[in-house]
């Protein structure tokens, strides 16, 4: 079952958003622990046992042509990781877009479970920090529905509210279940009315042992954001 998801129609010319960085990714002999808060928003979905490619389809806003956006993949153990830069033209209109992932780790890929994989497209180069987030999917088949993923140090609950969006719920986010849960352990589920949005400013919080973190900003960007 191929993937066929609603929120993100046919792709642009791919030439207008090209890969500027020599592909990186590696897969590490032990596990790795992330340091980064959030490390996915995406719907990710599972490979093709018969293809020898990975498939990622992106929205990328109209506001970051002519500028980098920075694709960054992780597994749950933190074995497998790769982070590449792209280049958004000058003449980009927004919209949906292929991105090349010419990656050469397929079957090591093929084995991550559906839930073990968290894809994050960030607007600016790799090595800025960037809280623009925009919608993404990685892989096909039958997808899971869009996730923030988080590192949250094992905190005991993490919400995400929407301080300019006073008619979206509060999201309630949950535990990852997978053993070896080093690079996020939290997932938060996001309502698909969000979908019909162009950006959204979303703020995380976690409680710990009854103490509430520091808040995280991001702003989260959809297909609405095309025009």
């Amino acid at each position: 079952m191929y993937l066929c998801f609603p929120s993100i129609g046919f792709a642009q010319d791919t030439s207008k958003v090209t890969l500027v960085s020599d592909f990186w990714e590696v897969i590490h002999p032990s596990a790795e622990i992330s340091g980064a808060r959030i490390v996915g928003f995406a719907a990710v979905g599972k490979l093709d046992v018969k293809a020898e490619t990975v498939p990622v389809k992106a929205i990328i806003p109209k506001d970051w042509a002519n500028s980098l956006t920075c694709l960054k993949v992780i597994s749950a153990n933190g074995i497998y990781e790769s982070e590449n830069t792209y280049a958004v033209s000058e003449e980009w209109g927004g919209g949906p877009v292929d991105l090349e992932y010419p990656s050469s780790e397929f079957e090591h890929l093929n084995e991550l479970t559906q839930g073990s994989v968290a894809a994050l497209l960030l607007h600016g180069d790799c090595s800025a920090v960037s809280s623009d987030a925009s919608q993404l999917v990685w892989g096909y088949g039958e997808t899971s529905t869009y996730r923030i993923l988080l590192n949250t140090s094992r905190a005991d609950e993490t919400f995400i509210f929407f301080p300019e969006s006073p008619d979206i719920p509060d999201v309630v986010c949950e535990t990852v279940t997978l053993e070896g849960r080093n690079a996020f352990d939290t997932y938060c589920e996001m309502p698909r009315e969000m979908l019909n949005s162009s950006k959204i400013k979303a703020t995380i919080v976690s409680f710990k042992n009854g103490e509430m973190g520091r808040e995280v900003p991001m702003t989260l960007w959809f297909e609405a954001s095309r025009s």
